[in-house]
């Protein structure tokens, strides 16, 4: 009998095992999700719709995540934003600007993971307080998106899975961390929900990255059996997030179904390769983070 090809083996038992855990058993809440933008995209991604209406009037928005929030390299920086390499055009910066007279606290930061939302984040150059002390009674919306950064999944997935294939991928370590991100970011939001019982939370998933499609570019040099592989871990770590805010009771802002047709190596990507230009490697271009703004003001005007 002739053995299939590791590659091939570790792929089909990857998607047996995060398959079992990709359904919805949960009886909470309904979860809104936000559909794809109508706006039609171009080169800087969709357009953000502007509200001219007067509920988002002195709102107090605070902002938590990590580096897909902060959107580092997207040009021109938030100064203020000391070691965490907040953008003035990041997702928060865009919904802020379309509501007007919203204020917004951006506490997000590069490397940030669930735990500190909640703690301290230590960097080799400093202390970053902990995101959730931006949150008080007051606070009106706040919007989340965090966990790559947990188990490892981003390293894996721009570094091991995209650059150079995922055929030694440690499935039950990925289907603990998956597991294990959805329980902590759970009890975040609940903690934040008790600091701010009025507001209106949104959890933000991460977007499309790896192509819909089979075929390869420069930077996802992959046969057609690893580029699915790649894409499933892509779509598990959104499905963690949305769990996390089914368990909550909270909004889910569904940014990979938003960002469908515009991973890496299609015509027009939201996702910088493996350069420099427009953000740092691997991560949401300028017109990514309009496009999650758009999905975040559509769902908060639905």
């Amino acid at each position: 009998m002739t053995s299939l090809p590791r590659r091939v083996v570790a792929g089909l038992a990857f998607a047996l095992v995060l398959t079992g855990c990709s359904g919805n058993d949960s009886d909470g809440p309904a979860v809104a999700t936000a559909e794809p933008s109508s706006a039609a995209p171009g080169a800087d991604g969709p357009e953000v719709r502007t509200d001219d209406s007067d509920d988002f009037a002195d709102q107090s928005y605070v902002a938590m995540g990590d580096s897909y929030t902060a959107a580092p390299g997207v040009e021109p920086a938030d100064d203020s934003s000391g070691l965490c390499g907040r953008s003035e055009v990041n997702y928060p910066h865009l919904v802020q600007g379309a509501f007007g007279g919203s204020e917004l606290t951006d506490v997000s930061c590069s490397g940030a993971t669930t735990a500190d939302l909640l703690a301290p984040q230590v960097l080799a150059t400093g202390d970053v307080p902990a995101q959730i002390d931006a949150v008080t009674a007051d606070t009106d919306i706040v919007t989340i998106s965090t966990g790559g950064n947990d188990f490892g999944a981003f390293a894996l997935l721009a570094g091991d899975c995209v650059q150079t294939g995922c055929e030694d991928i440690d499935v039950a370590a990925v289907q603990a961390g998956l597991a294990q991100l959805s329980t902590d970011l759970a009890g975040a939001i609940a903690q934040v929900q008790e600091r701010a019982p009025e507001a209106r939370v949104l959890v933000v998933g991460y977007p499309q990255v790896v192509p819909s499609g089979s075929e390869g570019c420069d930077d996802v040099p992959l046969d057609a059996q690893t580029i699915g592989l790649a894409r499933l871990l892509n779509q598990e770590l959104s499905n963690a997030q949305k769990r996390a805010a089914e368990t909550a009771g909270v909004e889910f802002v569904d940014l990979y179904a938003a960002t469908q047709g515009h991973a890496l190596c299609s015509d027009e990507p939201w996702i910088n390769g493996g350069d420099t230009t427009g953000a740092v490697p691997y991560h949401p271009l300028e017109s990514g983070q309009r496009a999650a703004a758009a999905a975040i003001v559509e769902l908060l005007d639905s």
